[in-house]
């Protein structure tokens, strides 16, 4: 038998953008960077019942207000303009 390749997508590839959320945890408004993104994103904010709490257009580096969200932990994911995705946690206060 033949071994077959590996197949998916490295979520660590040094060659995938990455998104950053800062403060972490979060208060008010929550801070997202794509290093040399440019652009708008479609942002979506989900609670730990996996519910859409947010769901905004934004350009990059152009605040998210967290302020309405109830304390605990959450998922964001930013939806590129070439299609992609990235996810990633954060708190809130």
């Amino acid at each position: 038998l033949l071994p077959l390749p590996e197949v998916g997508l490295d979520m660590d590839s040094p060659n995938r953008p990455q998104l950053s959320v800062h403060p972490n945890p979060a208060s008010n408004y929550l801070e997202l960077s794509i290093p040399g993104m440019r652009g708008s994103l479609a942002v979506e904010v989900y609670d730990i019942r996996g519910s859409v709490v947010i769901r905004r257009q934004l350009e990059v580096n152009e605040p998210l207000d967290v302020s309405a969200l109830g304390s605990g932990n959450y998922i964001i994911r930013a939806a590129l303009e070439d299609g992609n995705a990235l996810t990633t946690r954060f708190v809130k206060h």
